[in-house]
């Protein structure tokens, strides 16, 4: 190649490179004004979201049905749809305190007997006798079959066991703000109920709380619940639900023989138990790559829900076994949580004339009588169960009161009240994994 030729192809390659660079010149030039335009929309959000925070998040102002944060100018709620009431709310009338039988519990007082007779409307009131109610205990309300509206003032913080189960004729449901736990069957069997709103501070829901509401189509769970029990919503009428992504468990049948069509399950979800979605109408459901515990038989076997899942995953391999339709779609981060706890028990091998009170360990550890709702003798043996699903930290807490006060079975209390502790353990079990 000669010397001419030489210099025309380094000439034109010369150019080439000036025409990129000019190219890239340009780039850089229209991503400056490019960053230019989002620094300035940036600004622009900054002030709107102080605006937002002004008028929004401070307001003080909160939908009366699920506690949702409003903003002064809302007609309606955001969460729950609910027509916000401009009016000023006035004071609820209180309830005359012989409406109620009441037992001094703790710091506080207990609810144990409800003495109306035919009453459509309740309130719950905050105090009785001059103390705060804590609680509404067992079985209150069970078969008032002519209650249609209940409603709570604050500071009530448990809902007992079958407390208001068999209200056939409960229509409208108010819980506090203040509550935390709701007991087993707690309202199950509240067939003209048709919504309700768990309040964002409860932490324990109850087996079959909401079960056999057949007319129940409407429920708002909060945003920090971490299971789903058993039964809790089996047979109602859920057709759709959004889950929290805080939940970490689906529980035996708890959405067994519901119209529910679709369902995407949370990203982090640890374990799916046994006749889950035990229904015929399920058509679709997102299963994600973090479930760990998949028991069997959760699908009715007559029905064929297609199976959004990851590639590899249990869900995929759950498909696979059972012959289900199954698409891809993208697998989650590793998800690194602590899964519930689903109860306590405890054994002990009980001193003479200690047996009765066993049946009252909850007062000397601390607690009011009404967080043990859910704590049962085991027949004629010195066995406790604490049959409570509740997160890790809670169950910890709660074995560690027990702890220092029985002692544990390789280090018992040197003066033990109850006598020896055989066992004294926290139970995590989630069922076997089918797959």
């Amino acid at each position: 190649m000669s010397i001419f030729t030489d210099k025309l192809e380094m000439s034109r390659r010369i150019e080439e490179q000036e025409k990129t660079i000019a190219l890239l010149n340009s780039e850089i030039a229209a991503r400056k004004k490019e960053i230019v335009n989002l620094n300035s929309k940036l600004r622009d959000t900054e002030r709107q979201n102080a605006d937002y925070e002004s008028r929004y998040v401070n307001t003080g102002l909160e939908c009366e049905f699920c506690y949702t944060v409003l903003q002064e100018n809302f007609s309606f709620c955001p969460k729950c749809g609910k027509k916000i009431n401009k009016s000023s709310v006035p004071a609820t009338e209180k309830s005359a305190a012989s409406l109620f039988t009441a037992e001094d519990d703790l710091d506080g007082a207990l609810i144990v007997r409800y003495n109306g007779f035919s009453d459509k409307k309740i309130t719950i009131p905050s105090s009785v006798n001059g103390k705060r109610v804590i609680g509404v205990w067992n079985d209150v309300f069970k078969k008032c079959v002519d209650l249609e509206e209940v409603i709570f003032e604050e500071g009530c913080q448990y809902i007992g066991k079958n407390a208001f189960a068999g209200c056939e004729n409960l229509k409208k449901l108010r819980l506090p703000k203040s509550l935390i736990e709701i007991g087993d069957s707690a309202f199950s069997g509240c067939k003209s109920l048709s919504e309700a709103a768990i309040p964002p501070n409860v932490r324990v829901v109850g087996s079959y709380a909401f079960g056999y509401c057949t007319n129940l189509k409407k429920i708002l769970l909060p945003d920090s619940l971490q299971y789903i029990s058993s039964g809790m919503l089996s047979h109602t009428g859920i057709s759709e639900i959004n889950i929290p992504q805080s939940v970490l468990h689906i529980g035996y049948g708890s959405f067994s023989d519901t119209p529910l069509k679709e369902i995407e399950l949370p990203r982090n979800l640890y374990s799916i138990n046994s006749f889950a979605f035990d229904t015929p109408s399920l058509e679709k459901i997102t299963i994600h790559s973090n479930v760990k515990i998949m028991c069997r038989d959760i699908f009715r076997k007559s029905a064929k829900p297609l199976i959004q899942c990851a590639a590899g995953s249990k869900a995929h391999l759950y498909a696979r076994n059972y012959g289900l339709p199954c698409v891809e779609i993208p697998a989650q981060p590793p998800a690194d949580i602590q899964i519930c706890s689903n109860g306590i028990i405890i054994d002990m091998n009980i001193l003479s004339k200690t047996d009765a009170r066993l049946n009252e360990l909850w007062r000397y550890i601390g607690l009011p009588k009404a967080a043990s709702w859910s704590w049962e003798r085991t027949g004629m043996l010195p066995t406790v169960r604490i049959e409570k699903t509740m997160p890790a930290a809670d169950a910890e807490l709660l074995k560690n009161k027990l702890c220092a006060f029985l002692g544990t079975p390789q280090a018992p209390a040197r003066f033990g009240p109850f006598g020896r502790v055989s066992e004294l353990a926290v139970q995590q079990y989630w069922g076997e994994s089918e797959v």
